[in-house]
């Protein structure tokens, strides 16, 4: 994908492609549901305040086995992993905890194109599984704070973005390479 990416459209695009999967029999993919606890505000009325709280996307693929995804876009050098697992834990301890029980879980981030004065980097966009391994537990003790480019290549597999079919002519991220 040579043009940058913001979160809201990554995310458009990948319901794009699961809906086009689910057309053919592949998984189903939604958004996972919001969390809301019924909170005072600064006028003490109460009123319901939603949790950003689980990953992005939750789904089944045929045969019975669940996927969830949480999508990342990032313009810089890496991105802030660690910070993202302080400000929402629930996302990435969710996947840890689900595949452990046999769920696919990922991480899939975009990094859009960078120009730099004597490089350029290519968009690309990786999906790094979320499992009990040694990058994850690394995470977990806090070793590991950002996610490079480099990081995301060696923890995980990149994600091409193509058409989906020969009518297409939009390029979307082929988010049936998760799928085993």
């Amino acid at each position: 994908m040579s043009e940058p990416v913001k979160g809201k459209e990554f995310e458009a695009l990948i319901l794009f492609r699961a809906q086009r999967l689910e057309e053919q029999g592949v998984l189903t993919l939604g958004r996972y549901g919001t969390q809301v606890v019924m909170m005072n505000d600064d006028q003490g009325v109460p009123r319901w305040q939603p949790i950003p709280s689980l990953p992005d996307f939750d789904g089944c693929i045929k045969g019975g086995r669940q996927i969830i995804i949480e999508a990342k876009v990032c313009s810089q050098a890496s991105y802030p992993i660690y910070h993202t697992g302080k400000s929402r834990p629930k996302q990435i301890d969710h996947m840890l905890n689900r595949a452990k029980f046999g769920a696919l879980a990922y991480l899939l981030i975009h990094f859009n194109p960078r120009e730099l004065k004597t490089k350029s980097e290519p968009g690309a966009t990786y999906a790094i599984p979320v499992l009990d391994d040694h990058f994850w537990r690394m995470y977990e003790a806090g070793e590991i704070r950002s996610l490079t480019r480099e990081d995301a290549m060696l923890n995980g597999n990149e994600i091409p973005w193509n058409l989906y079919s020969t009518r297409a002519s939009k390029l979307t991220p082929d988010i049936s390479k998760l799928i085993p």
